[in-house]
């Protein structure tokens, strides 16, 4: 028998013609699945990202650390793009992205849960928190922009339908979930959260935008995708430079070409532009006489079948 988040994720693989399989329902109405050998292991790619991720986070963090020992540190990524990021949600949702973060941030830091008779989780009204995020961040923000991301970020009991399916793979690609929007409004102006939970959204934010990514579906025609797709192709072009300096440490400048664009710079018998592209990096190894075809992407990896189906 299978779990129903995993009956939903082999029922999307299906609807979405993602791999070949199949959900019987057995004699003793236990929910199965047939799947052949090349289906996707959802568990083991889990798995194996999970181990990627923390070997990323640690080599990520000893880089900052050694970029924030630099007196002249450049702004690059999402901070050199946060005015334009800022401007946007402004004009989207009427209150800035570094404002959301600092609210979810001072929500999850600055609230007081073990007075709370619902502890660990924390009870507040929209007053007490309004007036708690503006007494205790460093720019003066707005409480008008204060009182709309509380919005933003609340759920309430009409949220969704009492008829509404509540599937795992629909609800990652919602805004209206728990890790986005950790406050509940159980009456008019007055809300249950937890301050981890708080935290999480700060840091699915931040992580999203910071890899060109968003955090829930918008359209491709959306003012905000459409500067997170210039952004991403900043990253994806900072990537080719990282790249191509690593292989000329490793093989000599003389071995490496970059951004082959007419390919009549290796050979006068190949067409100038192919349907293929340009070539990120050629390099060579002289010593094992092998030739390194490189395709540097800063891919968002997607594991939810529509998105799967959708790229």
């Amino acid at each position: 028998a299978i779990s129903a988040h995993e009956a939903t994720l082999f029922s999307d693989f299906i609807h979405f013609d993602i791999a070949p399989c199949r959900i019987t329902l057995s004699d003793m109405f236990e929910i199965e699945y047939e799947k052949d050998s090349t289906f996707f292991d959802h568990n083991q790619y889990m798995q194996k990202q999970g181990e990627i991720n923390v070997e990323t986070a640690k080599a990520s963090f000893v880089q900052r650390i050694m970029e924030s020992r630099s007196a002249h540190e450049e702004k690059t990524g999402i901070n050199s793009w946060l005015e334009e990021i800022d401007q946007t949600f402004l004009d989207k949702f009427r209150f800035s992205f570094v404002n959301l973060i600092q609210v979810l941030y001072c929500i999850g830091v600055c609230s007081d849960s073990e007075k709370s008779p619902y502890f660990p989780l924390c009870k507040e009204n929209r007053e007490a928190l309004v007036l708690m995020v503006c007494s205790n961040t460093i720019d003066n923000i707005d409480s008008a922009q204060v009182n709309k991301i509380i919005d933003f970020i609340s759920l309430d009991f009409t949220t969704y339908e009492c008829n509404e399916d509540i599937m795992t793979t629909k609800m990652l690609r919602r805004k209206e979930r728990i890790n986005l929007c950790p406050l509940i409004q159980i009456e008019k102006d007055n809300f249950l959260y937890g301050k981890q939970m708080s935290l999480c959204s700060m840091h699915l934010w931040v992580n999203n935008l910071s890899s060109a990514d968003f955090p829930y579906y918008l359209d491709d025609k959306d003012n905000i995708s459409i500067l997170l797709a210039k952004l991403h192709k900043e990253l994806d072009r900072k990537l080719e430079i990282a790249a191509e300096s690593k292989m000329k440490a490793i093989l000599g400048a003389n071995n490496v070409e970059a951004t082959i664009d007419n390919f009549r710079r290796i050979s006068a018998k190949f067409p100038s532009k192919p349907s293929c592209g340009e070539i990120d990096i050629l390099a060579v190894n002289p010593d094992t006489t092998t030739i390194f075809v490189l395709d540097a992407k800063n891919v968002k990896k997607k594991i939810l079948p529509a998105d799967i189906r959708r790229e």
